[in-house]
């Protein structure tokens, strides 16, 4: 199943409801390659996906700022299920640690 074809059905391309139509479990997340959660970023940031890697950091590129910081842990928070508390924003420095974060949760499937 490709799973951005999946979520790409409908009407708004918005990252968090194209990701809040898929049932969200570790099993699935092991399938979201990491070009897929680039996508993801690149979407949230209104930037090209190109420009973007695991290893992109805090303030490496003019988008990311205090609060597009923000807005990206939110975003991923409402995509992934997964909850960032608030003494675990600063330690997110690079996209590998959102990345990370999100594949060791273990939450609940959502439903689509």
């Amino acid at each position: 199943v490709n799973l951005l074809a999946y979520a790409f059905q409908g009407s708004n391309p918005c990252p968090t409801t194209i990701f809040a139509r898929i049932p969200f479990t570790r099993q699935v997340f092991a399938m979201v390659q990491e070009s897929e959660f680039i996508r993801f970023v690149a979407g949230v940031m209104g930037v090209s996906a190109e420009g973007l890697s695991l290893a992109t950091a805090y303030g490496a590129i003019p988008e990311w700022d205090s609060v597009m910081h923000l807005r990206l842990v939110m975003e991923a928070e409402a995509a992934y299920g997964v909850p960032f508390p608030l003494e675990a924003v600063p330690e997110l420095r690079t996209l590998a640690d959102f990345y990370r974060r999100i594949a060791a949760a273990d939450r609940p499937a959502r439903s689509p």
